[in-house]
């Protein structure tokens, strides 16, 4: 009889200890922690004043593209594209970053600057600004002077006087080669100046 209370006895304590244990956990719950939202803009400029927007620049021209993330406690970074290519990226200081270019195609260029986000702040894209790349017009003029005197111009000399023919061009950063031909239907091509590198704007 001794043995069975002391066993009861055991067991209710075991239960009101196992009772005020469970009594004792609370559940925490985490709160979710939410992303804050972006907005990026785009402006595009010449180098020599990138904070003067621009819709046409001379192909090869030096473009840079000045990128804004709002809040400005935004960190990470920017790659800028035009179209579906891209172009390069720059990283975030104070909510901006910019970088330059010199290829951009000749055309239009639909430019992006998309923000690649992080864990405290959303991705964002800005709208396309378009670039348009024009190509220099260009002008050449001809020359034919004595080998001798390259810069006086002749109309006639004997069969076989040596000559210098010179090519002068026109345009901003006119750049490749030049080819001599004469006649016409078909021209034929002087003999070694089928592709005489410009220099200065200037081939002979």
């Amino acid at each position: 009889m001794f043995e069975r209370r002391t066993t009861s006895v055991l067991l209710l304590f075991l239960l009101a200890a196992m009772t005020n244990a469970h009594a004792t956990v609370t559940k925490v719950t985490a709160k979710p922690e939410t992303a804050t939202a972006t907005t990026t803009t785009l402006k595009a400029g010449l180098t020599s004043a990138p904070n003067t927007a621009i819709t046409t620049a001379t192909l090869g021209a030096s473009v840079t593209l000045t990128a804004t993330v709002s809040p400005s406690a935004a960190t990470g970074t920017v790659t800028f594209k035009s179209g579906t290519t891209t172009l390069g990226t720059c990283t975030l200081s104070g909510g901006t970053c910019h970088r330059a270019f010199t290829n951009l195609a000749k055309g239009p260029n639909a430019l992006t600057a998309v923000y690649a986000g992080n864990g405290t702040y959303l991705t964002s894209t800005s709208a396309d600004p378009v670039v348009t790349m024009v190509a220099t017009t260009t002008t050449t003029t001809l020359k034919i002077g004595l080998a001798a005197t390259p810069n006086t111009a002749i109309t006639s000399e004997p069969f076989g006087t040596n000559v210098t023919i010179t090519a002068t061009l026109t345009g901003t950063g006119a750049a490749g080669t030049v080819g001599f031909t004469y006649g016409t239907s078909p021209a034929t091509t002087i003999a070694g100046c089928n592709a005489v590198a410009v220099a200065s704007l200037v081939a002979t």
